[in-house]
């Protein structure tokens, strides 16, 4: 939270690297979660984009008291339920039923699709990690163990625990920012 107070005053003083950091850091993720909801990665794209330009087009005035990355999720959330719902309206009265019905097919198809490639992609950067970062980072991740329960495992801190979980996210991260900077 501190360091997001941090990044927050730096990017209101108009700080544009700071702003690239906070981008690189949350663009990649921020873009596939609204993907997830609206299904298409052009109007995720814009959504992530527009969301990040008001920010540096209001920097001055804006007030975030959460976590910053909780108000970028929110944002994108919003910004994307809107995005459905004026889509919905627009297929309403603009798109008949049958032409519908195959583009849902067609987004079905395309999110599996992308849904296995960021798998891949994610397995791949696991086989990456040393071996006992892997091993905390999928127990926790899909075994669904908590940060007492490895540290108890491998006889370790929590706070060693929290580290080897915070590299393994960024490590997964950078690897997804990578694969899909080049599609």
């Amino acid at each position: 939270m501190v360091n997001d107070l941090l990044t927050i005053k730096k990017i209101k003083e108009g700080d544009i690297d700071e702003f690239e950091r906070l981008f690189k850091k949350l663009y990649s993720p921020l873009l596939f979660f609204s993907i997830s909801i609206v299904k298409e990665r052009d109007i995720a794209e814009d959504i992530v984009q527009d969301i990040f330009y008001n920010i540096w087009r209001d920097r001055e005035r804006i007030n975030i008291f959460t976590s910053l990355k909780s108000y970028l999720y929110k944002s994108t959330y919003n910004n994307s339920i809107k995005e459905l719902k004026k889509s919905k309206i627009k297929d309403q009265y603009n798109i008949d039923e049958h032409l519908i019905s195959n583009e849902g097919n067609r987004n079905i198809a395309t999110d599996i699709l992308e849904m296995k490639d960021l798998e891949r992609v994610v397995i791949k950067s696991i086989s990456k990690m040393p071996q006992r970062r892997a091993e905390i980072f999928r127990l926790h991740r899909f075994g669904k163990m908590k940060y007492s329960q490895i540290a108890q495992k491998y006889d370790l801190s929590i706070k060693t625990i929290e580290a080897e979980i915070s590299k393994a996210i960024k490590t997964v991260e950078k690897e997804i920012e990578q694969h899909f900077k080049h599609i």
